[in-house]
């Protein structure tokens, strides 16, 4: 089975997923309902979105689903195959196939049809690079964009779509360009764009405004995943919650204006207990967790630092970090997700990936009764994972060996230093590391 019809059927078989659109933008743009993942590398495509509903006008869904992929795809590029229908969950349509963007590379593009109502119906284009690793981080979504997509679509504007392909790594909008439409996001940057603009140069944050660094870490049941809190609490009585950016880069005010009320409240020691008021709670709340431990300037750490993450919704996730007493580090990442019917009615579909520092595969596999096959693709480019790294304080910075330079927040939970925090990920030492 050729990727790009694989991507697609690997897509409409995943099982549904709660919350799905946490992690997502979502815009209304040139008459379109869009959502791309907030943590889509630089680069890399992956969006959903889907135009205002149309009437059926007498139609049945496949007659209206084939002319409506075909007049779409005109206004993409020719398709490299013939288009191929199939019948999905929920009496729903989907087909998939692949083009050549103007750029001269080659896109999967897939669509997903239902009804809204007994006259009208709408229809999700999905446009990827030919990248398996963007299906196992984003493909879960779709169940959950296509409910949202009949709750908005109603709302959308009925100019007239604009369907051009859009630009690789091509992000939102900023708000002043921005058509107001169903959004939360209409008015303000969210995601990599938001946390581009409360980022300082470089050493101009707020570290030396600091009273302390507060980090809490819980289980998210449904990803099957530990996840951190973090509480930059400072000398005037302010708190800011869930912090991601090291505070030696943070702009504080930058924050408050954009962020407000959902991240900024006070905070307070009462009997040996540190509490944080929020806003929109309004009581005064202690901090569990512990008082987090900065590195020092110059540390060095010799250990193997693990992430792993699993559930029937998500699939199993597991990565690494190496930081080694000579300044080096390498990281590692693993996924495996699957989907699919009993094995006699439906393939089943089962993608894996493994990038570490001799490169990068990935396979896809389709076992069913009546098909099977796979894929499986292998690049040399190990050099994204390995490099050096500098800690000082609550920042780490990484200098990978293909030449990308970032610094991020890090933290020790507590003195054992058995877990640290970089970014948004917890991390544990490997036992068997």
């Amino acid at each position: 089975m050729r990727i790009h019809a694989a991507i697609i059927i690997l897509i409409a078989t995943l099982p549904s997923l709660g919350h799905a659109l946490d992690g997502w933008d979502r815009d209304l743009r040139d008459g379109l309902l869009v959502y791309r993942p907030e943590s889509l590398d630089d680069g890399k495509t992956f969006l959903y979105r889907a135009v205002p509903p149309e009437s059926l006008s007498g139609r049945n869904l496949h007659q209206w689903f084939s002319a409506k992929i075909a007049a779409m795809q005109d206004q993409l590029g020719e398709p490299l195959e013939s288009w191929k229908i199939k019948a999905e969950k929920n009496d729903h349509l989907g087909a998939a196939n692949s083009y050549i963007a103007p750029s001269g590379e080659k896109f999967s593009v897939g669509y997903y049809a239902g009804y809204l109502n007994d006259d009208q119906a709408y229809i999700i284009q999905m446009i990827s690079n030919q990248d398996i690793w963007l299906v196992l981080r984003y493909g879960f979504a779709l169940d959950k964009v296509a409910a949202d997509v009949r709750e908005n679509l109603p709302n959308l504007s009925q100019s007239p779509p604009a369907l051009t392909h859009p630009a690789t790594g091509d992000r939102p909008q900023k708000s002043a360009d921005r058509e107001k439409g169903p959004t939360k996001t209409a008015n303000k940057p969210a995601g990599r764009d938001l946390l581009a603009q409360i980022r300082t140069a470089p050493g101009d944050g707020v570290k030396d405004e600091l009273e302390t660094v507060w980090v809490k870490t819980k289980i998210n049941v449904m990803r099957g995943k530990l996840e951190p809190t973090t509480y930059f609490l400072f000398a005037d009585g302010t708190a800011y919650i869930d912090a991601r950016t090291p505070p030696a880069d943070f702009n504080a005010a930058t924050s408050k204006r954009l962020e407000g009320r959902g991240k900024w409240g006070q905070w307070r020691k009462r009997g040996g207990k540190y509490q944080v008021k929020r806003p929109k709670v309004g009581r005064w709340e202690d901090i569990k967790g512990n008082r987090a431990v900065p590195g020092k300037r110059g540390e060095r750490i010799d250990n193997k630092f693990i992430n792993a993450s699993g559930s029937a919704n998500f699939g199993s996730h597991k990565s690494s970090v190496r930081l080694m007493s000579n300044g080096r580090f390498e990281l590692s990442h693993s996924s495996l997700m699957g989907g699919g019917g009993i094995i006699d009615i439906a393939p089943k579909v089962l993608a894996s990936g493994q990038s570490d520092k001799t490169g990068t595969r990935t396979t896809l596999t389709t076992m069913g009764s009546k098909i099977g096959g796979g894929s499986s693709t292998s690049n040399r480019d190990g050099a994204n994972n390995t490099g050096t790294y500098e800690i000082d304080g609550y920042t780490i910075e990484m200098h990978h060996d293909n030449g990308l330079v970032h610094r991020e927040l890090f933290l020790f939970e507590d003195e054992r230093k058995n877990r640290i925090v970089i970014g948004d990920t917890v991390y544990w030492v490997d036992m068997d590391g």
